[in-house]
């Protein structure tokens, strides 16, 4: 193998937040750009996916500061912690 045959080049010099990609140290993998993921299901199964809440309003007490909620669709009855879409 050549000298320099891993090193990534672009020409982008920043990501899509406008924060200055790395140069010379290996590839940016994005990870300040993670957000965690919060599931909802009517009936709580989400499928073996965590966390999982049966209702929004645990979802949203529960969800960690720029968290992605992902809601089934379905019946979360009425009141509070309820809704239907």
């Amino acid at each position: 193998m050549g000298k320099g045959c891993c090193a990534a080049s672009s020409a982008v010099m920043e990501d899509f937040e406008g924060e200055e990609r790395p140069a010379g140290v290996g590839p940016d993998i994005g990870a300040d750009e993670y957000h965690p993921i919060v599931y909802v299901e009517p009936s709580g199964n989400c499928g073996g996916k965590d966390p999982c809440y049966s209702l929004l309003s645990e979802a949203f007490v529960n969800a960690e500061d720029g968290a992605v909620i992902m809601a089934a669709s379905g019946n979360y009855g009425g009141g509070a912690g309820g809704g239907c879409f």
